[in-house]
């Protein structure tokens, strides 16, 4: 015999309102501000961590940005798929499944060969070549998507840093073009 509960039909959206106004309460009381706009820099991470969290850096100031980026790192091994200690195994594991490692640095070359690491985020805009960007390839550079073989070169190259520098230069400058509202 299953129990039955019934509520009179006047009371369901009252109830139903309430559970509403709970959740999102709930949801508020956990939410941090950040920017919505911006990155946030990585000197002024600080001013948004939970005290919890602050109070494990506290006395190591010099080292604090380290710190929190090897918490980082920790915290998505534990919440996310990603896992930094396994990169190099499964960056071997796919190049033996899909061997196109000369097609990664065919793709990252020609994105590197057409936009500057700081690059523009509006139209018209040139290619390093001196020919106009389209709409075309700007959307390309607006999806990032040959990012991954720039990354890919990085390893490639037995971590050769020109490849992180690019990739981050390319992110200041599209943090900078959303800060300053110059981006399509």
């Amino acid at each position: 015999m299953r129990a039955s509960y019934h509520l009179n039909t006047e009371f369901r959206p009252v109830l139903l309102l309430y559970v509403i106004l709970l959740m999102i309460g709930a949801l508020n009381s956990k939410a941090q501000e950040l920017p919505a706009l911006h990155v946030v820099a990585a000197d002024s991470l600080w001013h948004y961590l939970k005290p919890e969290v602050k109070y494990q850096f506290t006395g190591d100031e010099e080292n604090a940005i380290v710190n929190l980026a090897r918490y980082f790192r920790e915290k998505f091994v534990e919440r996310f798929f990603y896992d930094h200690r396994t990169v190099e195994k499964r960056f071997e594991h796919y190049n033996e499944i899909y061997g196109n490692r000369e097609e990664h640095k065919i793709r990252a070359q020609d994105h590197m060969d057409k936009y500057a690491g700081s690059t523009h985020w509006i139209l018209p805009f040139e290619f390093l070549d001196g020919t106009n960007v389209d709409v075309y390839s700007f959307r390309h550079l607006s999806r990032q998507h040959k990012m991954i073989d720039i990354a890919f070169q990085y390893f490639y190259t037995e971590k050769d840093a020109k490849y992180v520098t690019y990739f981050t230069d390319q992110i200041k400058s599209l943090n900078t073009a959303l800060t300053s509202g110059s981006y399509e």
